[in-house]
């Protein structure tokens, strides 16, 4: 049993209960980045039929963007947990879906919080009184960000490498910014983020992620 935004979440409640929170918050996440540019095609002056096919290709495209992204993010927890030895499976939170929607509608697309769920991992040594260790944790939690910072370099390579093409240059920008802000926000160090557990484990391995992700992000918001 663990707790997640105060909720409570049992590992193994069913075969499909992982993949069906990763199917509820991957929607949610590409509701919210989208969102700004749905907002941009509701208030254009285009034709309603125009607006509607411009509406479900942004949609998609973040679709895309989100599922690699957020997907491999959490995978990345899961398979190095197991590495170690631990189960892990994917748990959504209905408070962390909720603040999600709210706080992109209340922004109007201009902020988005990024922590839909969580990796909910059982220690292998749970049953005997003991769990994680500090730095497994802290590897553990410092892998997601890395798997997007990854993602965003080569969103970056693919930009510049079909700069003659304006829909696949602006597909790999929209993928730099999604990864940059999944690291970004979830290396915050607070709470149940990623953050939190990288600093309590290695500062200088924290920094040396949140600092560069934190400056290309701010970078990109006002350039």
């Amino acid at each position: 049993m663990f707790r997640f935004f105060g909720e409570r979440f049992e590992i193994g409640e069913g075969r499909y209960t992982e993949l069906i929170h990763i199917l509820i918050a991957w929607l949610v996440l590409t509701f919210v980045f989208s969102f700004r540019f749905i907002l941009n095609e509701l208030f254009s002056a285009k034709a309603l039929d125009i607006k509607l096919l411009s509406i479900l290709i942004y949609f998609g495209i973040f679709g895309i963007i989100t599922a690699t992204g957020f997907v491999l993010h959490e995978l990345a927890h899961k398979y190095t947990a197991r590495y170690y030895g631990h189960f892990a499976e994917f748990r959504m939170s209905q408070q962390g879906l909720a603040l999600a929607i709210f706080i992109t509608v209340a922004t109007f697309g201009n902020f988005i919080f990024a922590a839909p769920g969580a990796t909910v991992i059982v220690p292998r040594g749970s049953i005997f009184g003991f769990g994680l260790t500090r730095k497994e944790n802290g590897i553990i939690a410092a892998l997601g960000p890395i798997t997007n910072l990854i993602l965003a370099k080569f969103f970056f390579i693919l930009t510049l490498a079909f700069s003659s093409n304006p829909l696949i240059s602006f597909i790999g920008s929209l993928g730099v910014f999604v990864n940059l802000w999944l690291a970004a926000f979830n290396l915050i160090p607070i709470g149940v983020l990623d953050g939190a557990k990288v600093l309590n484990w290695n500062i200088l391995v924290w920094a040396l992620l949140t600092i560069p992700s934190w400056v290309l992000v701010i970078i990109i918001i006002i350039s």
